[in-house]
């Protein structure tokens, strides 16, 4: 499986390729225009995107190869219920429980990782019992 160990490496580089091109580009090299603000949207929810996602493939560099791609999976389809539930959320707060879309950001982004992180124990204690 020498194949999927490339592909970890090539989207650990790519999300890191991201988010130095974010960094560098439209955040203008703050760190705090690229997790907050409302300058540059689309760019700060890539990057509240990207984050968790590049931590998660750090772990699952060192994980087994079908963990990983049960991670894929998972991760493809949160990116999606990620941005539908971001573009359904208005722009700005209209009260105090009412959420803008950075905040649905970072909720969904801290998700990811939380969810990632148990699904990534759960399967490599799954996978080692079956050994």
């Amino acid at each position: 499986m020498k194949n999927l160990k490339l592909i970890k490496v090539a989207l650990f580089l790519f999300l890191g390729f991201l988010l130095i091109v974010s960094y560098f580009g439209p955040c203008d090299s703050k760190v705090m225009k690229c997790l907050g603000g409302n300058s540059i949207f689309l760019t700060r929810t890539l990057v509240h995107l990207v984050i968790p996602a590049i931590l998660s493939v750090a772990v699952l560099l060192l994980l087994s190869d079908s963990i990983f791609k049960k991670w894929i999976k998972f991760a493809i389809g949160w990116i999606f219920v990620s941005l539908i539930a971001i573009a359904a959320t208005p722009e700005y707060s209209g009260g105090f429980l009412d959420p803008d879309r950075e905040q649905v950001s970072i909720w969904m982004s801290s998700l990811f990782l939380i969810i990632s992180i148990i699904l990534m124990i759960i399967w490599s204690i799954k996978e080692k019992r079956k050994v």
